[in-house]
């Protein structure tokens, strides 16, 4: 996952910003927001995406290049999906609940990536 989202940073302004993210969404391409006064500026490069429910998804956000950028994020994120879930799993029996008690709870679990890059200034 590192090495495509490195090569997706790496990519010319132009090649990124065809992802975008748009004002009133949270998934695309864009850069790190200063939300306060007291903040440090810190400039970065962000490729945020949901990638789970699949119905969540926004496929026009997920970068075509480099190749191999959709199959790298999927295996990735479903092999973090599969860690989350047992661990909730694990808390629910350490707890002395039953083994799926925690995910019962909730009504829906929505993963997202985020890919962040700080460029040399």
């Amino acid at each position: 996952m590192k090495d495509v989202a490195a090569e997706f940073f790496e990519l010319p302004l132009e090649e990124k910003n065809k992802y975008a993210m748009p004002s009133n969404d949270i998934q695309g391409y864009g850069h790190a927001h200063v939300v306060s006064e007291e903040q440090i500026l810190d400039w970065s490069d962000v490729l945020i995406l949901v990638v789970h429910p699949l119905h969540y998804r926004k496929l026009e956000f997920w970068p075509k290049s480099p190749k191999g950028f959709k199959e790298t994020m999927e295996e990735y994120s479903n092999a973090i999906r599969k860690v989350g879930t047992e661990l909730l799993q694990s808390f629910s029996v350490i707890m002395g609940t039953d083994k799926d008690a925690l995910l019962g709870l909730q009504k829906q679990l929505v993963q997202g990536n985020c890919a962040n890059y700080y460029p040399d200034l």
